[in-house]
């Protein structure tokens, strides 16, 4: 905490008294306004306790000086309503980052800091601007102007004493506001600042230049901005300190005991074998991750490669908690940040995390926050009164672990809104799991190193990634292997008594499939013919392995669109019964909307109303072909009525298909016979491969992975194609030649007699993968370009979503749901109320995403507060109960056009 204020010199022209300058009209602590000192101490406390034990003297500095321009009488005169001058006298931003810039040049911190330290404070209200340009331009100019200089004559005229006081306390009484007069007016701090961003040409004048920017500033600018956004906007919010810094967390014995009371519940010897395996990894990476944390010269990034189906959640977050608890505590303390992919599949380990056998962690509790932006994202605990102060801690991650998705991780360190930039502090000494790391967009991995470069050494961050196929990501980190930590060696022996294994003899004890190519899989080597499967072609095939072998199985697509096709044809098909229709018509019975139903009763219901009872089983005649279709165009709750419906009739030896997307494949605890997957990157293939035979439920090696080329949705002549299959959208624009090659590492194995799993999960992976490398086809570095620049402007435009835009629309199904949203819709007239918008964060189960594209065609869909759709302000919500233009099919794709439509061809999940 900061020593007491006290006047530390008089000053004789100061004519406004101290007590009277105000941050803010209105103090959420009390009745009168906020007093500017009183702000500026809060603020700096914070920072200082949210940030790192080496960045003290900037963040205080920061915190003490981020406001300073609201002592100008100019700016005093505007927060009373009492203001009629220019509006660039009233800016306090700029002001601040020349009075802070100085201070930290007097407190002799590196320019590193100098400069980072000017432009969080200049930009602490919006967002990481372009950094050389910002300085030569913005910084610059104002100096050229007399708005500023104004600012600086009004102050020392009217208001010296605290101006005199706050850099007093800032530099620790190494400098003043007299000096500060003094640098300011005569060029030498302008001048510093232009160093540090510029170039001067002989005979001309300073250009802006980001060679000349200190290196790895994005990277300070970033900590320092995110910090100081967080630490202002809590104060400003009326949150105490207490609520911002004090959380609880999850331990790992519950875990421990869960797990030892699954001991012998096994149903087979082979399924024993397997849970003998899972815990055997488990404690062994539990043993490594000490080891990794102890050794103070190892990587901050790890890597758990297990494959899929040997429990790499429960062994990633045993890692994970064990970190944390071997790590040195700091304050506020550490946390979990668990990351997946998708939305689409974080649903699942949310259960986990929430089951009472376990933890039943409370997700609206300061232990554990689920965030991704279909979520309702709220931390109660004991530490806030308001819901807008619930939300504000909940999508600032101040949790004891955090649950969210990689666009929520990734997006807020690359380019953050002001928003995003709260959660930035918490990453601070965390412990980050990155779930499945492959699965993100290949144009991206090329600055992953670089981004992981921020988390471990600007946030002092340690990072797990956990995936059956180790993606390059980490090619620049001499990664530590957990598995191989975790081994008895000749320094020490493991705690625990169990076996450890290499992961070589992890892949080859867990051999739960075959391989096999069609020819289609070939079609993209020039070295072979050019000939796709039909739709129609596929739907037969699959068709007829489900029910010659009464057994159950997956087809994942490209597209959504593709999914949508193969569905139809499906259910053309005689006896095939597409259990989506009867999910509506269970909904349709319900009187409540579905954001009161609980998903697994209503999945009950289906099964119930198909004449799928709990008796019935692979004893019990059934004549038809049961079908369900999923993707990313179902709402969150139907997504998770249709899993409970998958992993019931996948295992239950009746013909089952499940038609899906990418969306299927990390994450989701599924388990099928057979997979058919649509050509891919190796990686996508593995893990749909682990949706297959996951706990050996069809014995040893029983289950079959084949692996073709759909043909376009239109194509009617697939052996002499005229249109590209759906994997060529997807996969070959971002990485041109990509199927080619994925095409020729397939030729080369033998797969007269089947491929064993290992031989692709592992050898055929791995050479793919630096196959990718020799091309450098593993996306592009604009992204690290625009980083090594401090590019904030720039890295606002990224996204990992792709390069369309969404919107989210509500989907009614039901009557009750349509009550529902009508209802919320009435609380945005005549004008919003707080109901309405806390009304909408309860509808996060029905919200569905589609491109922008899908919604402009279909110009009667309203949105839900009723405003017109180019109306910037209210909230970019739609609300869709059947009108003219989409359609939502629960035996279909989801929401879709009403027609074949662009926006579908293209979307992956």
């Amino acid at each position: 905490m900061l020593p007491p204020w006290g006047m530390r010199r008089s000053c004789s022209a100061s004519r406004v008294t101290i007590m009277s300058v105000i941050s803010h009209p209105t103090n959420p602590f009390g009745d009168d306004p906020l007093l500017l000192r009183e702000h500026l101490e809060e603020v700096a406390n914070r920072a200082v306790a949210l940030g790192h034990e080496r960045a003290v003297t900037s963040l205080r500095g920061m915190g003490l000086l981020h406001d300073f321009g609201k002592l100008t009488p100019q700016f005093q005169a505007y927060i009373r309503d009492e203001y009629d001058g220019p509006d660039n006298e009233r800016y306090h931003a700029r002001i601040g980052a020349y009075v802070t810039f100085y201070a930290l040049r007097q407190q002799g911190v590196e320019s590193l800091d100098q400069l980072a330290g000017a432009l969080a404070v200049a930009r602490h209200h919006g967002t990481i601007p372009d950094a050389a340009p910002y300085v030569g331009t913005r910084l610059a100019e104002a100096y050229e102007h007399d708005a500023l200089h104004k600012q600086v004559e009004r102050v020392a005229a009217e208001n010296a004493a605290l101006a005199d006081e706050l850099i007093g306390r800032a530099t620790d009484e190494q400098g003043s506001w007299g000096e500060f007069v003094t640098q300011f007016e005569d060029g030498t701090l302008i001048d510093g600042l232009e160093s540090l961003s510029t170039t001067a040409p002989p005979l001309s004048p300073p250009k802006p230049d980001s060679e000349a920017l200190p290196v790895r500033l994005y990277d300070r600018v970033l900590r320092y901005w995110g910090t100081l956004t967080l630490a202002d906007k809590s104060h400003a919010s009326g949150l105490t300190t207490d609520a911002l810094l004090s959380y609880e967390s999850l331990t790992r014995s519950p875990l421990d005991n869960y797990i030892e009371t699954l001991q012998g519940t096994a149903e087979s010897e082979l399924e024993a074998t397997l849970n003998t395996l899972r815990e055997d990894a488990r404690q062994q990476v539990v043993e490594g991750v000490r080891r990794w944390i102890e050794d103070t010269t190892a990587s901050p990034v790890a890597t758990l490669r297990l494959p899929t189906g040997l429990g790499k959640t429960f062994t990633g977050i045993s890692g994970a908690l064990t970190a944390k608890a071997a790590l040195p505590e700091t304050t506020p303390g550490r946390s979990i940040i668990y990351a997946l992919p998708f939305t689409s599949i974080i649903e699942q380990t949310r259960a986990q995390f929430e089951d009472d056998a376990i933890w039943g962690a409370d997700p609206t509790g300061t232990a554990f926050t689920v965030h991704h932006h279909l979520s309702e994202t709220v931390t109660y605990g004991d530490r806030a009164e308001k819901r807008d102060e619930i939300e504000f801690l909940g999508e600032s991650w101040r949790s004891g672990v955090v649950l969210t998705t990689f666009v929520q991780l990734f997006e807020s360190l690359v380019g953050p809104t002001s928003n995003q930039g709260t959660k930035l502090p918490a990453l601070e000494g965390s412990v980050i799991i990155l779930d499945e790391p492959q699965a993100l967009p290949k144009d991206w991995w090329a600055s992953m190193p670089r981004i992981l470069n921020i988390l471990t050494e600007e946030y002092d961050a340690s990072v797990v990634s956990m995936t059956a196929t180790q993606p390059p990501l980490f090619r620049e980190f001499e990664t530590a292997d957990l598995l191989e930590r975790g081994r008895p060696n000749s320094d020490c022996d493991t705690e625990s008594n169990r076996e450890t294994h290499t992961t070589q003899s992890y892949f080859e004890s867990a051999e739960r499939v075959t391989y096999c190519c069609d020819e289609s899989a070939y079609a993209h080597d020039p070295d072979y013919p050019r000939q796709f499967v039909s739709h129609a072609d596929a739907a037969g095939r699959i068709l007829e392995r489900a029910r010659d072998e009464t057994t159950s199985v997956l087809s994942v697509c490209n597209t959504i669109e593709s999914s949508r096709v193969l569905t139809e044809e499906l259910k053309q098909r005689s006896s095939t019964t597409h259990l989506g229709q009867t999910l509506a018509d269970v909904l349709e019975e319900r009187a409540s909307p579905a954001t009161e139903l609980d998903p697994e009763a209503i999945a009950r219901s289906v099964r119930a109303h198909a004449g799928l009872g709990a008796e019935t089983d692979s004893n019990h005649e059934v004549d038809e072909t049961f079908l369900l279709t999923f993707n990313s165009r179902f709402r969150p709750f139907d997504r998770r009525v249709l899993i409970h419906l998958a992993d019931h009739l996948s295992t239950a030896g009746l013909p089952f298909v499940f038609v899906a997307t990418q969306a299927v494949e990390a994450g989701v605890d599924l388990s099928f016979n057979i997979v058919y997957r649509d050509i891919a990157p190796l990686d996508s293939i593995v893990q749909a491969a682990g949706r297959c035979n996951r706990s050996f439920e069809w014995g040893e090696r029983g289950g079959e992975v084949i692996i073709w080329t759909l043909a376009g949705t239109s194509e009617e002549t697939p052996a002499n194609p005229a249109d590209p299959p759906p994997a060529e959208y997807v996969y070959d624009q971002s990485v041109p030649g990509h199927l080619r090659l994925i095409s020729a590492t397939l030729s080369e194995l033998d797969s007269s007699s089947g491929i064993p799993d290992s031989k692709v999960s592992d050898h055929a992976v791995r050479r793919y993968f630096a196959r990718l490398a020799e091309e450098n086809q593993i996306g592009d570095r604009g992204i690290t370009e625009e980083i090594e620049a401090c590019e904030g402007e720039q890295l606002l435009g990224r996204s990992l979503i792709g390069d369309y835009e969404t919107v989210d629309a509500v989907v009614g199904v039901s009557p009750g749901d349509e009550t529902a949203l009508s209802e919320t819709a009435a609380k945005f007239q005549p004008v919003p109320t707080g109901a309405a918008y806390e009304a909408v964060k309860g509808l996060s189960s029905l919200r569905v995403s589609v491109p922008k594209t899908v919604m402009e065609s279909a110009g009667k869909i309203p949105r839900l507060d009723r405003r017109s759709r180019g109306d910037t302000e209210g909230v970019q919500l739609f609300e869709y109960t059947n009108q003219p233009g989409l359609a939502y099919n629960l035996s279909g794709a989801g929401l879709v056009e009403d027609e074949e439509g662009i926006g579908s061809r293209f979307t992956i999940l």
